[in-house]
């Protein structure tokens, strides 16, 4: 069966619980496209978003084989996907678990594809003639090129030359080099295909360090330049927070596990840019200083705070509100007195 659908947003959703659903890829240029309908389980793709998998140990994604292969082709570009890699090795003799799809060439030109952002150590390959290396010739293979980030980057970046009139399959993979060298289930990962001859996105604003209170909640945010296709993927000690993507990130109701280093993948349909880290720091019972304990410091703190009522140039004042009006007075002085006694050291 054979759907055609014509798109008018530049990015489409589709989740599947069971059964058969029409699947369907991003254009950007609200063109006709073909739509294979696939069978999938128990799993949700997101395209141009993040990912979310629902049940079961490992959900196998459409295109988890060369049978499934996805197809698009130059009116579908910039094309970006973030969706769940398989369950099994499907390419025999390699610990890989991929998927597959399949770029039919309308315009010669130099192409930038990548994984950058992707949870885990990826990999691509591009073949000519058929799908995978039995029946395929390797063109070219990217890992590990994606700079920027942490943990340091093992996401594949590569730029290739391609011609009109030719079709080029591209397997996607993670794997794992040490014991038990299978790789994790359903990893999730992130695909850009641009348009020839463009440039990736610029950061403009970088995101910077943030101290929360407990109970409240946290904002960071970047800026960046690079057309009205770029896209947001923000990560927490380098794995993918789940439809964390726009270009300010809120924590709500902050726990002190919410506390770590964060940093955002910006990226458009010719690349991808990471920011640098910031740390979210969380502050505790009367630690206005977020350092673990609660000492003399703490107390300044609670001081200077009081003395220009909350409006002293300090992030910390936000937690010497303990009422949460707005001031920082001598209603406040009685919950920290009762906190500091209990826990100064």
């Amino acid at each position: 069966m054979t759907t055609w659908l014509l798109l008018a947003r530049a990015s489409v959703r589709e989740t599947w619980f069971g059964g058969e659903h029409t699947a369907t890829l991003e254009n950007r240029n609200n063109g006709m496209i073909n739509i294979r309908p696939w069978f999938v389980m128990s799993a949700c793709i997101v395209f141009g978003g993040s990912i979310e998998l629902f049940g079961g140990d490992c959900t196998p994604p459409p295109n988890e084989d060369c049978d499934g292969q996805i197809a698009f082709s130059n009116e579908d570009l910039p094309f970006e996907v973030v969706a769940p890699l398989g369950c099994t090795n499907n390419m025999v003799d390699r610990p890989y678990f991929d998927v597959f799809y399949r770029f039919d060439c309308d315009v010669t030109g130099d192409y930038t594809l990548d994984m950058c952002g992707s949870t885990g150590d990826t990999y691509l390959r591009v073949y000519t003639g058929a799908c995978g290396w039995v029946g395929g010739d390797e063109l070219i293979v990217g890992d590990d090129e994606c700079g920027g980030g942490s943990p340091p980057q093992v996401d594949p970046q590569v730029t290739v030359r391609l011609f009109a009139g030719t079709s080029y399959w591209i397997e996607l993979g993670t794997w794992r080099a040490s014991p038990p060298f299978i790789p994790p289930l359903n990893s999730p990962y992130r695909f850009n295909f641009s348009t020839p001859n463009c440039a990736p996105p610029e950061i403009t604003s970088e995101p910077t360090d943030v101290v929360g209170c407990l109970g409240g909640q946290a904002m960071l945010s970047v800026a960046a330049e690079g057309g009205e296709t770029v896209s947001y993927q923000w990560r927490k000690f380098g794995v993918i927070i789940p439809d964390a993507v726009s270009a300010t990130l809120i924590v709500e109701n902050l726990e002190p596990g919410d506390a770590g280093d964060y940093d955002v993948v910006v990226s458009n349909g010719c690349g991808s840019e990471f920011s640098g880290e910031a740390m979210l720091e969380v502050a505790t019972r009367a630690d206005f200083n977020a350092d673990g304990v609660v000492t003399i410091e703490d107390y300044g703190v609670f001081v200077t705070c009081s003395a220009f009522n909350g409006e002293a140039d300090l992030q910390q004042c936000g937690c010497a509100d303990s009422d949460r009006d707005g001031d920082v007075d001598f209603a406040d002085f009685g919950a920290f007195q009762i906190d500091y006694s209990e826990l100064v050291r």
